[in-house]
């Protein structure tokens, strides 16, 4: 299943201030709609390169553990098909932490798996069973397993990587001067050094 936001970021990476500045605007006229384009700009470049850019709060739910799943299951990460599997990789990253890991019955009882039966590795956003442990069951058919989990560069827009806040100033500054397909970012073409920027950090599906 595709995760689901639970906490949205706090801050932007891109304060209209650096905005303004972008744009060579001094006055405050378009303030929202210039606050609006900022928050545009992050989620595309989220969605491109699969990145959290602030901390944010994220739950993802699935069916079955590895090695108990039918491995024909292509819905499943790659990490989950079968074999003695020793990590999940979350779908968001870079990965701060896990909150939980909650397994649940088929009388919605749940039940948090401990945490000393895993440890994480950042950023890849992988989440390894110790050895000795193993993989909780679930007695519920569907969405048995649920992480919530905290992913993102850090809660300061100076922790993200200055090309992607580059990369954003470039998109905001096209948004602006593209009325027409600002605040939806899927009918226009992104300007090529947005892209080459966020392609610094873009998360490749293997």
């Amino acid at each position: 299943m595709n995760p689901t936001l639970v906490t949205a970021p706090s801050v932007e990476p891109v304060t209209l201030a650096e905005a303004k500045e972008h744009l060579k605007i001094d006055h405050a006229d378009e303030d929202t709609y210039i606050t609006n384009l900022i928050t545009a700009a992050r989620r595309f470049c989220e969605k491109y390169t699969r990145l959290a850019l602030i901390e944010q709060t994220w739950k993802w739910t699935f069916d079955h553990w590895p090695g108990i799943m039918d491995v024909c299951d292509e819905t499943l990460p790659l990490t989950l098909r079968g074999g003695d599997v020793r990590f999940v990789e979350v779908p968001v990253t870079p990965l701060i932490s896990v909150t939980s890991i909650t397994t649940y019955d088929d009388q919605d009882t749940a039940t948090v798996w401990a945490a000393s039966n895993y440890y994480t590795s950042s950023p890849q956003g992988r989440i390894y069973r110790r050895t000795g442990a193993s993989w909780p069951s679930s007695g519920r058919a569907g969405d048995g397993i649920e992480f919530v989990f905290k992913a993102g560069f850090g809660t300061a827009a100076s922790d993200v990587p200055t090309p992607l806040r580059q990369g954003l100033l470039q998109l905001i500054a096209h948004l602006y001067e593209n009325r027409v397909a600002a605040g939806d970012t899927s009918s226009f073409s992104v300007p090529f050094s947005v892209t080459e920027n966020f392609n610094l950090y873009k998360r490749i599906s293997l």
